[in-house]
């Protein structure tokens, strides 16, 4: 289902704020809804620019079909990072086996709806061996850079 670049971002975005809200729903807070997605907006900016810059446009990991325009790292920094930093600050207590479950999941939805509705692509060889990496231990190094982002920012789940 490729669509226009555009539609398939907001395809995502959808998909992220669903997969947050049902979070919150199994984890009982979802009466936090508002506080946890406010944090992630507020920290989604900075941290999506920087690593978007960083990891996307410098390092080279991963490109956006949109490109790293100035307009849509900001956008997908608030929506897309934020979304992401809500739901993790959601998850950030748990046992570490649990997070890391978590973050499998999380990255297995986000691989999925990416292949489905592509938003960016990922600018190594394309073996199976380096999107089980991913899924495996990409994903759940970003989440621990996020959860001590959180902490250092002094969230409590509350």
């Amino acid at each position: 289902m490729i669509l226009d670049p555009m539609v398939n971002f907001w395809i995502f975005v959808l998909v992220q704020f669903t997969f947050f809200v049902l979070v919150a729903f199994h984890l009982n807070k979802a009466d936090k809804i508002i506080k946890y997605l406010l944090l992630g907006l507020i920290i989604g900016l900075p941290f999506g620019v920087a690593f978007d810059l960083l990891i996307g446009e410098y390092v080279g990991v991963f490109s956006y079909y949109l490109g790293f325009t100035k307009d849509f790292v900001i956008i997908n920094a608030v929506l897309s990072y934020g979304l992401l930093i809500s739901t993790v600050a959601l998850i950030k207590n748990l046992k570490i086996i649990s997070l890391y479950l978590w973050s499998v999941l999380i990255a297995c939805v986000y691989e999925l709806i990416n292949y489905l509705s592509p938003v960016w692509e990922w600018t190594f060889g394309g073996f199976l061996y380096e999107l089980v990496v991913v899924i495996g231990a990409a994903y759940f190094g970003l989440m621990l850079l996020m959860i001590l982002v959180i902490k250092a920012v002094g969230f409590k789940n509350k």
